[in-house]
């Protein structure tokens, strides 16, 4: 947690002074034993500037959160009066003037009556500057104050950019970095990826994804850097910024999105831009630096036994098992290591397998150049948001901690691939899922929609693919075809009965309301047309799991 230091330096609101700014409460209270406050306006007001002024109207020359200074020369003889008085005050609060500073002599004794009056109607606050104090003074005593406070307020920003890059070293890098941002500043913020997924969060969220999804789609769907604003009437959220991640090519790689109740000030613009350079950087690291540790790392994940198989062939046997024997604790641990590094996880998250295939020919090898093979592989890491990813000919191996969704699935199909998506499941179990989802992977070689094994159906149907089904179908009951269409369904139907009865023809009977020699002549029947042996239980079972596949 940040101190009250921190957050006063960035927060932008009382107590927090802005940089370049000296809150109006600390310079009146340099001077506490020797003004008096007249007035006092209850909101918390800043001063930029100290400005004597003995004009009749000097607000055409004022800047914001301005302190005036008059001895009162513009309420001589008839500029007294009520109405010329009103309009003064009215003008100075119209120029945003934090206060004013009426010094008594060389023209007055007191305060005007009718100045009191102006400066409690309108919310003017109004501080009496007694004879023995010079204006110049509190020229001076800004002056210190001001470097001061700039200082100070520089030295919160630099602590909190270096608390920034500490946290951007931790294990959960993108959580800690939001969480000083919203620490120093009194704001809530959301990162997402590429994809337009949610990857960390820090403070309350008071907007829905369906309300930002406009601040996402316009960032992740530009040709360059902006910045979106969009203005709501929800407490807490209503400024919000979204700010572009960007590569060094100049593509998006993520969103950061704040959101605030005001406008953010210079320093608190100063601390989110140092945020966003932190940001890509980490998301720079995630998906690029050199390719081959990546690789080698998705390779030792996948097939920890690759470097046995890799060591000197010459090596006695017994000398290779003995030192594997032995390192084995070490290179576990290393592997665990490595893993979580390269998904950017911690070490017991678990993780899924994804196989990727081309799904049509391509008229070159898509990995046949250096250039388009470092080109896909960078991209399939932006998408999985994984460095363990590894590209063989038209195939591809990803390891990724991500829930693989639709999004996801769409966003790979759309640049050719067909997925297989094991279960997530631990690192030391990572090796069997690459091994089951490569099985599924070449079972279903002929089928080109993607499948994720958490919902498949772990049967001979579910295994072979809606493709390969349909051909075996196809295949096995091709003789039918020339079948008159009412009867092709009857024989169908008692086929589907009779196996599912296990060749029972009772029991088949039965359940199909036919009679039992009925049964039996239209198996004998369907026997003949498909030159099939009915009694062979591998021919029943193609032709059930074939049946699966058959429509109405």
């Amino acid at each position: 947690m940040a101190s009250e230091q921190h957050t006063e330096a960035l927060a932008g609101a009382d107590p927090a002074t802005p940089l370049g700014l000296v809150s109006l409460k600390a310079f009146l209270a340099e001077f506490a034993d020797r003004i008096s406050v007249v007035h006092e306006v209850g909101d918390p007001r800043f001063v930029r500037w100290v400005e004597p002024s003995e004009l009749a109207d000097p607000a055409p020359y004022l800047v914001d959160d301005e302190v005036v200074l008059t001895a009162g020369m513009p309420f001589l003889e008839g500029g007294a009066g009520p109405a010329t008085v009103d309009r003064y005050v009215r003008r100075l609060v119209g120029a945003n003037v934090s206060a004013l500073g009426f010094g008594v002599t060389p023209y007055h004794d007191e305060l005007p009556e009718q100045l009191i009056s102006a400066c409690k109607e309108h919310g003017l606050t109004l501080f009496r500057i007694p004879a023995d104090l010079p204006f110049v003074a509190l020229g001076v005593t800004f002056s210190r104050l001001l470097e001061s406070e700039n200082a100070r307020a520089i030295r919160a920003l630099a602590e909190a950019n270096r608390r920034m890059m500490r946290a951007v070293l931790t294990a959960r890098p993108e959580h800690g970095l939001l969480s000083v941002l919203t620490t120093e500043i009194p704001c809530w913020a959301r990162v997402y990826d590429a994809s337009g997924r949610r990857r960390a969060a820090s403070g309350e969220g008071f907007l829905t994804k369906a309300q930002l999804q406009p601040i996402l789609d316009s960032i992740l769907g530009g040709g360059g850097p902006r910045i979106e604003l969009k203005f709501f009437d929800t407490p807490g959220a209503r400024t919000v910024y979204g700010y572009p991640l960007r590569s060094l090519h100049d593509s998006t790689l993520g969103v950061l999105i704040i959101g605030a109740d005001t406008n953010l000030s210079p320093a608190q613009n100063n601390l989110v831009s140092a945020a966003i350079g932190l940001l890509e950087l980490r998301a720079r690291q995630r998906i690029s630096g050199s390719l081959a540790p990546g690789q080698l790392a998705a390779a030792l994940t996948l097939e920890p036994d690759c470097l046995i198989r890799g060591a000197d062939s010459g090596q006695p046997l017994r000398t290779l098992t003995q030192r594997t024997v032995t390192q084995k604790p070490l290179l576990r641990d290393s592997a665990e290591r490595l893993f979580a590094k390269s998904i950017s996880a911690a070490f017991a998250s678990k993780a899924r397998v994804v196989h990727g295939e081309w799904r049509h020919p391509r008229l070159q090898n898509p990995c046949g150049g250096a250039e388009t093979t470092a080109s896909e592989l960078l991209e399939l890491r932006r998408l999985f948001d994984s460095k363990l990813v590894t590209m063989t000919d038209e195939r591809f191996v990803a390891v990724t901690r991500l829930d693989v969704d639709r999004a996801v699935i769409s966003e790979a199909e759309a640049r050719g691939w067909r997925l297989i998506i094991s279960e997530p499941v631990p690192a030391a179990e990572l090796p069997e899922a690459h091994q089951r989802a490569a099985a599924i992977s070449a079972s279903r070689r002929s089928d080109t929609s993607s499948v994720s094994l958490d919902g498949l159906a772990w049967s001979v149907s579910g295994l072979l693919g809606d493709q390969a089904g349909d051909m075996l179908a196809r295949r096995l009951f091709a003789p039918l075809q020339d079948v008159d269409p009412d009867r092709r369904r009857l024989l169908l139907d008692v086929l589907r009965t009779w196996l599912e009865a296990n060749g029972n023809w009772d029991a088949t009977a039965k359940a199909s309301g036919l009679h039992r020699n009925s049964v039996r002549r239209h198996i004998g029947s369907i026997g003949e047309l498909l030159e099939l042996d009915m009694n062979d239980a591998h021919v029943r079972m193609n032709l059930l799991a074939a049946l699966g596949f058959v429509g109405d």
